[in-house]
C-alpha cells in the first residue's frame, strides 16, 4: 500500500505523538491476558527500534514501571530513575509461569528504600527469596511511613515468623490513602498497627492472628465505617497455645439489645470459621440488606446431639436478614436458583448452599451458606444433622425456597444408606423446592437417588413445573437411562392430570459429558413427550 505524498514516516512521527503511542502500548500490555503478552516489555522493546526511539522511550516514564524488579538491579536503578516521580506498584514474590519473579532482590533493598514514599501498591510474599531473610525484608519496605500507599498484600507462609506488624510498623504513622488491605499466611499483626487504622474500603484477613476476641474484631471494624468488603478466614493453624482466641459460647449471639457496629458501605461479607464466632458478629453488625454474604462455617464445637439449639441462633442472624431482604414476602419473591455442594468442594459430610439470582433489587447478589458437622473426610454422604439444618433452613426461610425455579446439585453424597426413600436427601429437598422446574445434577455420585425419586410417584413428592433433567459428566446404566425417560414422561402425564389438562410442555431430558455403561455418548437432548415413545425403546433397546 502507498502512502499518500505528504506523510511523515515513522521516524518522522512527533515526539509528543510518539510518547502517546508508547503510553497506550503500556496499557494494552496491562490489560492483556498474561500468555499472550510480549516477551519483553514495551520499554525494552521501543528503545531498541532507532536511536531516537530510545530517547524518546527514556522520556516517557511510563513505560519504565515494569522493570522495577524483574530484570535485575541495574534496570531496576535505571527504571527508577527514568520513571520519575510517578506511583510504584512493586511485586516481591516468586517467578511464576507469567512473572520473572524479583531479580537480585537482596542488592536492590537500598534502591527501593529510597524511592517508598512513591509507593502505591505493594504485593510482598516474604518467604519467596531464600536468600535474605523476611523479617529483614519486612523490616526494609514496611518501617517508613507510605503516604501514597493504596493496595497493600502481605502474606508470609512460615509458622516460625518472628517479625510482627505493631504500633510501630510504617514508623507508627496511618497510610491515610490505604484502601485495600489483604493479609495471610501466618503474617502475624496487631490491631494496634497503623495500617487498620487506614481509611480502608477492602480489608481481607486469612490464617492471620489478628484479634484475640469477637470484641477486638469488633473494635476495628467500628472504625472502618466506609468498608465496602470484608473478609476474615480462620483455619485450624490461625491461633494456638501461645495465641488462643477466646471461647464464645453460641448462647452469647442470643444477647438482647446488643451493641451494633454500623457499616453502612458493606457490599460483600465472606466469614469462615467456628458457627458460634460466625452468628456473634452477624448479630452484632449491621450492615445493608444487599450485602452478598458467603459463611462457611464449622459446627464441630457444637455437639450433634445439641445441634438443634443452634436453629433459632441461624433464624435470628440469618432468617432475618433473608426476610429483611425481600419485604414484599410474596409467594414468587425469593431466590430463583439454588445449588448445593460438598463443603468446601470436599467434604461430603457438610454442605455449601448457594442462592443466586433474587426476585428483589434489596437483596444481596448471592447468599452462601455452608457447614460442616464432624471432621471426617472419610464419610462419602451427607451427614442426617446437616440434611435436617438445611431442611430447617427451606421451610422456615421462605426466600430460599419458594421461588427458587433452577436447582444445581454439585454433592456427591445425597444418597444415604439404610434410609427409607420418604426419608433420603432428594425427596426431602425436593420436597420444598416446589417450584423447581430445572434440575442440574453432575457426576455418578450426584444422580445416586435421583432416579428412585423421580420414579417413586410418591403423593409427597410432586414435580408439577419440572420441565428439564440435565445430568453432566455421569456414566449411567442404561437401565437407569430408561428409568429416568419413563419417570419423566409419567410425571409429565400426572402434572397434566393435576391441572386438569392444561396444556404444557412435555420436560426434556439433556446428557452432557455423559456415558452409557461405560461408553461415552454424545451430547443427547430429548423432548420427552408421548410421541417419544417409539424413539425411547429404539435407543434402550
Amino acid at each position: 500500500m502507498k502512502m499518500p505524498a505528504g506523510t511523515p514516516t515513522i521516524h518522522e512521527l512527533p515526539i509528543e505523538t510518539l510518547m502517546h503511542i508508547f503510553r497506550y502500548l503500556v496499557k494494552e500490555e496491562e490489560v492483556a491476558r498474561p500468555e499472550l503478552r510480549e516477551k519483553y516489555p514495551p520499554a525494552l522493546i521501543l528503545r531498541s527500534i532507532c536511536r531516537r526511539w530510545n530517547a524518546v522511550a527514556k522520556a516517557t516514564p511510563e513505560l519504565w514501571l515494569q522493570l522495577v524488579g524483574p530484570y535485575g538491579i541495574e534496570w531496576t536503578r535505571r527504571a527508577l530513575t527514568f520513571s520519575k516521580e510517578l506511583p510504584l506498584d512493586l511485586t516481591i514474590l516468586n517467578r511464576t509461569a507469567f512473572y520473572r519473579g524479583f531479580k537480585d532482590i537482596s542488592h536492590s533493598l537500598p534502591l527501593l528504600e529510597a524511592k517508598l514514599c512513591r509507593l502505591r501498591s505493594l504485593t510482598l510474599h516474604l518467604d519467596s527469596y531464600p536468600e535474605i531473610v523476611p523479617s529483614d525484608l519486612q523490616m526494609a519496605l514496611l518501617s517508613s511511613p507510605l503516604p501514597m500507599l493504596e493496595k497493600l498484600e502481605l502474606y508470609d507462609g512460615q509458622s516460625d515468623s518472628v517479625y510482627i506488624l505493631d504500633e510501630n510498623t510504617l514508623s507508627g504513622e496511618v497510610p491515610l490513602q490505604l484502601k485495600c488491605l489483604d493479609v495471610g499466611s501466618y503474617v502475624t499483626i496487631l490491631p494496634t498497627c497503623p495500617i487498620l487504622h487506614a481509611p480502608l474500603t477492602s480489608l481481607c484477613v486469612y490464617d492471620t492472628p489478628i484479634w484475640k476476641s469477637t470484641d477486638e474484631v469488633l473494635c476495628t471494624l467500628s472504625s472502618l465505617p466506609q468498608l465496602e468488603t470484608f473478609y476474615w478466614g480462620v483455619t485450624s493453624s490461625t491461633y494456638g497455645s501461645e495465641m488462643p482466641f477466646a471461647a464464645l459460647p453460641l448462647s452469647a449471639s442470643s444477647e438482647p439489645n446488643p451493641k451494633m457496629v454500623h457499616l453502612p458501605r458493606l457490599q460483600t461479607m465472606h466469614l469462615s470459621g467456628q458457627i458460634e464466632i460466625i452468628t456473634y458478629l452477624f448479630t452484632h453488625i449491621a450492615f445493608p440488606s444487599s450485602c452478598a454474604v458467603k459463611i462457611l462455617a464449622e459446627l464441630d464445637n457444637l455437639p450433634l446431639v445439641n445441634i438443634g439449639e443452634l436453629y433459632p441462633v441461624l433464624d435470628v442472624a440469618l432468617g432475618e436478614r433473608l426476610q429483611a431482604a425481600f419485604p414484599d414476602d410474596k409467594e414468587a419473591s425469593g431466590f430463583e436458583t439454588m445449588t448445593i455442594e460438598n463443603f468446601d468442594d470436599d467434604f461430603a459430610v457438610g454442605a455449601t448452599l448457594t442462592w443466586k439470582d433474587a426476585t428483589s433489587a434489596s437483596a444481596p447478589k448471592s447468599f452462601t451458606f455452608g457447614f460442616l458437622p464432624i471432621w471426617d473426610s472419610d464419610i462419602p454422604t451427607l451427614h442426617p444433622e446437616a440434611l435436617a439444618l438445611i431442611c430447617h433452613m427451606l421451610s422456615q426461610w421462605p426466600a430460599t425456597s419458594r421461588a427458587v425455579s433452577r436447582f444445581h446439585n454439585n454433592h456427591g453424597g445425597l444418597c444415604l444408606p439404610n434410609l427409607e426413600l420418604e426419608d433420603q436427601p432428594w425427596t426431602r429437598l425436593l420436597r420444598l423446592l416446589s417450584a423447581v422446574d430445572s434440575i442440574t445434577t453432575i457426576h455418578r455420585e450426584g444422580v445416586d437417588g435421583l432416579v428412585d425419586v423421580l420414579a417413586s410417584r410418591s403423593p409427597n413428592v410432586v414435580f408439577p413445573r419440572l420441565h428439564r433433567l440435565t445430568i453432566q459428566r455421569a456414566n449411567l446404566t442404561l437401565a437407569e437411562f430408561a428409568s429416568l425417560m419413563s419417570a419423566l414422561k409419567t410425571l409429565h402425564t400426572s402434572s397434566k392430570e393435576e391441572r386438569k389438562g392444561t396444556a404444557s410442555s412435555p420436560p426434556t431430558l439433556c446428557l452432557k459429558w455423559c456415558s452409557l455403561d461405560g461408553v461415552e455418548i454424545p451430547d443427547f437432548h430429548a423432548d420427552l413427550g408421548v410421541e417419544y415413545v417409539g424413539r425411547e425403546e429404539k435407543l434402550t433397546g
